[in-house]
């Protein structure tokens, strides 16, 4: 193996510099063509744009994003006013409890926003107004969509609608109709047959109680590519104008975003908008990937090759020393000399304590009982019964079997909890 190994290296070499050639070079870039109204996404159907434009339209309101229900909400609260909530997704899929919450939010004094191509039957039921539009999502090829995009906003009967051209992919629906009493137009799209334009109302404004309920049916008007054609940010500008400025939280919400992928049944772009699946689109990413597994293989053909002979197991050496101070304790305690077992295990004793709180043994006193006393943590009626018994062996002219054990015990209780 040692005798082939540089012949693998400067295979893996040739490797590399074959996938540098076949990669590294430029190729020309092509056009993203994917809606996915991503506020991460910098590509022409995303939403960075939009998201990031949020701070400099409510400079004193706090920008929040929210991936979570309206009966789970974490950073809204279902119960505060002075709060807007922005809905950006191909199809706002709310069931009637979703619904229902987001209506009852509005009415507390709170503004929704919600711009989307297609809305569930329960939204239009909720709103009495009927979408016409669209229902395949993204799924679809995007060469049935027409390009070119000609929208206004009506705010004031007084002034002349501004008109808003964008070149792109026309990604948007109308309403059919409309409940008049709670709901009035904003904005539309017109569309030209035969020589004669067709006004299409895209932008509706619901009342709800003390707030707000705002229907925009041209998701695409906030994406990076409409935004930033021409003077377009200021259709951005005027449509979010119907927020006001001073809310103290704005919210862009994701939680219908990732709704819509997973549970339309748009399984297609599921797998298109897959990390992996996207990552892997680019011949770079490809590449390092395919690198990663041969260097992976070619260390595991080098390293499970065996390096060395078997080592036998041995048997863990005994501690000897331990066993023969067990033994000389037998010894002593076999022949009932008591009172010379009691200072040798006086001396260990006394060791212990000039090794480990280095204090004097030279007098046992006292002081010297105060000192071991704060150094050990021990009770002071331990040390004093120990130091009591140490300065009475020389006295005693013997020492029974029933003091030794007690003296023992003591010292036990001594080292297992000092």
């Amino acid at each position: 193996m040692k005798k082939s190994f540089p012949y693998i290296a400067a295979a893996v070499v040739v490797m590399l510099l074959g996938l540098f050639l076949i990669f590294g070079m430029k190729r020309p870039r092509q056009f993203d063509g994917r809606i996915t109204l991503n506020r991460n996404d910098k590509i022409p159907y995303g939403t960075y744009v939009a998201f990031h434009s949020l701070q400099h339209l409510f400079p004193s309101s706090k920008i929040l994003v929210n991936r979570e229900a309206p009966h789970s909400w974490s950073d809204v609260s279902s119960f505060a006013q002075n709060q807007a909530l922005i809905i950006v997704t191909p199809q706002f899929l709310a069931n009637r409890d979703e619904m229902n919450e987001l209506i009852e939010f509005a009415k507390r004094g709170n503004e929704v926003f919600i711009s989307t191509k297609y809305i569930s039957q329960p939204v239009q039921d909720y709103l009495r107004c009927e979408v016409t539009g669209s229902e395949y999502g993204l799924a679809r090829e995007m060469d049935f969509m027409e390009d070119s995009l000609d929208v206004k906003l009506d705010f004031s009967p007084q002034l002349a609608p501004q008109n808003f051209f964008f070149p792109g992919y026309r990604f948007d629906s109308y309403f059919v109709k409309y409940d008049s009493l709670i709901g009035s137009q904003y904005g539309f799209a017109t569309n030209e047959i035969n020589g004669q334009e067709f006004r299409l109302p895209d932008f509706m404004a619901l009342k709800a109680g003390n707030g707000h309920i705002f229907l925009h049916l041209a998701p695409i008007c906030f994406s990076n590519y409409f935004l930033l054609h021409h003077n377009n940010m200021e259709y951005y500008n005027k449509a979010l104008s119907v927020i006001p400025e001073n809310e103290n939280k704005i919210v862009w919400d994701e939680y219908y975003l990732h709704k819509y992928y997973m549970d339309s049944g748009d399984k297609g772009r599921n797998n298109e908008n897959d990390i992996l699946s996207g990552l892997m689109k680019h011949p770079a990413f490809r590449a390092a990937v395919w690198l990663i597994v041969i260097s992976l293989l070619l260390y595991l053909l080098q390293e499970i090759r065996r390096k060395q002979r078997y080592i036998m197991e041995y048997a863990k050496p005994r501690n000897d020393s331990l066993d023969f101070v067990k033994t000389i304790g037998r010894l002593y305690y076999e022949k009932a000399d008591h009172k010379n077992l009691s200072r040798k295990m006086t001396s260990y004793f006394l060791e212990h304590v000039r090794s480990r709180y280095k204090l004097s043994t030279t007098v046992l006193d006292e002081n010297f009982i105060r000192n071991l006393q704060m150094k050990s943590g021990q009770p002071e009626d331990m040390i004093r019964e120990i130091v009591t018994f140490i300065n009475g062996i020389d006295q005693s002219m013997e020492i029974s079997s029933a003091e030794l054990e007690a003296f023992h015990k003591r010292l036990e209780e001594f080292y297992k909890t000092a």
